[in-house]
């Protein structure tokens, strides 16, 4: 690449602030992460351009925002009339940069506000700056967004989540071969994931030698406490609603209802401080407001999979409705998401329900491929759910739950759906920081 090409910038887009540049009508530009890595130290960020972006147009990744600095790019590709596309930068993103008051739970926290990591990736038409987004944290965008959504019912609400939202690598585990390939679903722990956004969490239960586990495909992955403790002071520290669901319960538990009545004793000694308490109108949990659950001060909506244990708890409320892509096909899932979103009418839903996009093995296999890691299937159906929900379907969405979610666009998804279903004004599309 010319030198000269990469000295383009305009004098005019420095002094514009990140949050005032508007995308050109229907361009997307974002940056994500590849899932397709063997370990932390091998993610690339990607490039994603969406449909009618200008002609001619090149786009840039910075370590610093390009509206307020006059730097280099790091990586530079022109879309040479491409509508839309993505390219693999790289650039290694390896141990995540966060800021060092969210790397971990500890301690007391200060800016709230979303925050751009150190990745500018920005879309210029000859010398304007027409696109702008950063890879970011999103800590409190509900407490962001009170004035927009607090009166919004969860069932109304596009809730950006994760499918079993446990089972990340960590140094432990790293040696698991097996495990890393077909079991692990993120790249996070959940602690980074509420701090990103993701609001919905899906665990599955198991129980050995006295210990309740998170269990993945009938395969321990890691204690329950750990968990219970990172999303107990995530919502004490941010007052954010987050949906904690127990939905499924694979090893242990079948023929030991017993087991049922323990787990509930210990969520209620774990989280009965932070958790949404049943109430005696009747009303389900998707049926409160944002404003109504975080007056109370305990912003946990702690959701289980047995309708009889939920009725005997305080605390637990009854699953939402379950939808998933699982078992299908590449050639099944489009026309699946297509009835599911493009047929529903959520004015008229009494409800909340939760969409898992994800695909097992089973569904890989259906469609003769070879055998895929969870990280291979998630390439190829995270690129298409991001397409599929980036318009009017977005509008029927609730919650959502995909595997490595940073390889998706899903979180600016819906927090720019929310705004837009508030006041009918802001676009489905618009990167606006």
């Amino acid at each position: 690449m010319e030198l000269e090409k990469l000295g383009i910038f305009l004098i005019a887009a420095v002094i514009l602030t990140v949050r005032g540049v508007e995308s050109a009508p229907g361009c997307r530009i974002y940056l994500t992460l590849t899932p397709l890595a063997r370990n932390a130290a091998e993610r690339f960020l990607e490039v994603n351009w969406g449909s009618e972006c200008e002609e001619k147009m090149w786009i840039g990744v910075f370590q610093k925002n390009p509206s307020l600095y006059n730097e280099q790019p790091i990586h530079y590709l022109e879309t040479h009339s491409q509508a839309s596309g993505y390219e693999m930068t790289g650039i290694q993103l390896g141990r995540l940069d966060m800021p060092t008051e969210w790397l971990d739970s500890a301690g007391e926290k200060q800016n709230f506000r979303t925050q751009c990591l150190p990745y500018f990736v920005a879309g210029f038409s000859g010398d304007d700056l027409v696109a702008l987004d950063c890879l970011k944290i999103q800590p409190q965008w509900q407490t962001q967004m009170k004035d927009l959504i607090g009166n919004s019912r969860l069932k109304e609400l596009f809730i950006p989540g994760t499918h079993c939202s446990a089972c990340f690598v960590n140094d432990t585990q790293s040696r698991m071969q097996l495990l890393r390939r077909f079991v692990f679903t993120q790249d996070f722990d959940v602690w980074t994931q509420l701090v990103f956004g993701v609001r919905f969490l899906d665990v599955s239960v198991g129980y050995h030698s006295g210990k309740f586990w998170v269990v993945a495909d009938n395969i321990m992955v890691s204690p329950l406490e750990k968990l219970l403790q990172d999303v107990r002071r995530f919502v004490q520290q941010t007052g954010e609603v987050v949906i904690l669901d127990f939905g499924d319960f694979p090893l242990g538990f079948r023929g030991h209802h017993e087991r049922h009545a323990e787990l509930r004793v210990f969520l209620e000694q774990e989280l009965k401080d932070v958790a949404f308490h049943r109430h005696t109108d009747t009303r389900e949990s998707f049926d409160f407001t944002l404003n109504e659950i975080q007056s109370t001060g305990k912003t946990l909506i702690v959701t289980y999979g047995d309708d009889k244990v939920s009725g005997e708890s305080e605390i637990l409320w009854k699953s939402w409705e379950k939808h998933s892509s699982a078992a299908l096909t590449d050639s099944e899932v489009r026309e699946y998401v297509r009835n599911l979103f493009g047929r529903r009418n959520s004015d008229a839903e009494n409800f909340g329900w939760i969409f898992y996009g994800v695909q097992s093995i089973e569904g890989t296999i259906g469609g003769s491929r070879k055998l895929q890691s969870s990280r291979e299937r998630a390439a190829a159906i995270n690129r298409n759910l991001t397409t599929w929900l980036s318009g009017p379907w977005s509008l029927t969405a609730n919650a959502v739950a995909v595997d490595f979610i940073l390889s998706s666009n899903l979180l600016d998804i819906a927090l720019h759906t929310n705004r837009h279903k508030a006041h009918k004004t802001s676009p489905l599309l618009n990167m606006d920081y």
